[in-house]
Formats: C-alpha cells, sequence, structure tokens
C-alpha cells in the first residue's frame, strides 16, 4: 500500500515552498483547523462569533483558516 503522504513527497510539496504540511504537524491533518468557504457576511458573523464556540482566526492573511482552540 502506498502511504498517504506519498503524492505530496514525490511532488515536492514539502520540500518546494511549504505547500503542503508535513504529515502529522497540520492542525488540518489533526481535525482541530479548517478551511471555510466564506461569503461576507458568513466571514463577518465568524468573525463576530466563533470565538464564542471555541474557534480562533490564527494565521494572518487567510480568513478561511479558523482553529478550534477553546478557553484553557
Amino acid at each position: 500500500m502506498v502511504p498517504p503522504h506519498w503524492r505530496a513527497t514525490e511532488k515536492g510539496l514539502y520540500s518546494q515552498g511549504g505547500l503542503a504540511a508535513t504529515p502529522g504537524t497540520s492542525n488540518h491533518g489533526w481535525g482541530l483547523s479548517v478551511d471555510l468557504d466564506l461569503n461576507p457576511a458568513s466571514e463577518a458573523w465568524m468573525k463576530a462569533n466563533a470565538p464564542r464556540f471555541g474557534f480562533v482566526e490564527d494565521v494572518p492573511r487567510e480568513p478561511w483558516h479558523w482553529t478550534y482552540r477553546p478557553a484553557q
């Protein structure tokens, strides 16, 4: 069986510009981060309400990227 990260390794996505995270290092892979396709109204709602549900916008210049990080 081919490892799931084989295609990304073959294409050089880990070493050429950081287009993909090394397996096991991405919050997406751990189920903690999501990329959402938001219209302007939905984006505004997320900015206003997401913290109430434990989500933060933690990547500058990526308003579609949200990470679950509940208050400790």
